[in-house]
């Protein structure tokens, strides 16, 4: 389970910088969709990438690929589309959309095995998840991470410790210095 929870964070990471370099290649283009857009890569966003890598060019027509509350900013993404996409740009795309697809294919099948994984542990799952604060998906990398018996750790103030989340309590003539958290387990902070 700590394999699987680590590489989802892993690839998590690497689709966040895809899609971030897939920002860029756009605005370099000078498509500039993040300040009309909250989100780049939602479903109306995704429809206009695609629409540009398949070569439409008119942006009207590819601002009226936007959905629900997106369709009040129209003259706005009209604006945002008037793009210098070259080829180059649409190569770029296509290579960095098919990476985008792949990366999120596979974190699919492993969001799929970790539940199969975790089903044994359904009831501790739930109990975390009702932490405030918490999801599904920390409540497991917690899990994989300390595992379900919290018997090695006598108190809750020696699993702060083991995690790494206790700052340094150095003291000389009164003051307090260095105020550092400690190293610890970085997949758990």
């Amino acid at each position: 389970m700590r394999d699987l929870t680590r590489h989802r964070i892993q690839l998590v990471e690497e689709k966040t910088r895809t899609s971030n370099r897939i920002e860029k290649v756009l605005e370099d283009a000078n498509i500039k969709l993040g300040p009309v857009a909250s989100e780049v890569l939602g479903v109306s966003g995704r429809a206009m990438i695609q629409a540009l890598i398949e070569g439409n060019k008119e942006p009207a027509r590819i601002a009226d690929l936007a959905r629900r509350q997106l369709r009040c900013k129209i003259p706005q993404l009209e604006k945002a589309l008037e793009e210098h996409l070259t080829e180059h740009h649409r190569f770029l795309l296509r290579l960095l959309w098919k990476e985008l697809m792949q990366q999120e294919t596979l974190i699919a099948g492993l969001e799929a095995r970790i539940r199969e994984v975790t089903r044994p542990l359904a009831a501790e799952l739930e109990r975390l998840d009702e932490v405030p604060g918490l999801d599904r998906h920390v409540a497991e990398v917690i899990l994989a991470e300390i595992g379900s018996a919290l018997s090695p750790f006598p108190t809750h103030q020696n699993l702060a410790s083991w995690a790494g989340m206790c700052p340094g309590n150095e003291e000389s003539a009164g003051k307090r210095r260095k105020r550092r958290i400690t190293p610890g387990n970085r997949w758990l902070k």
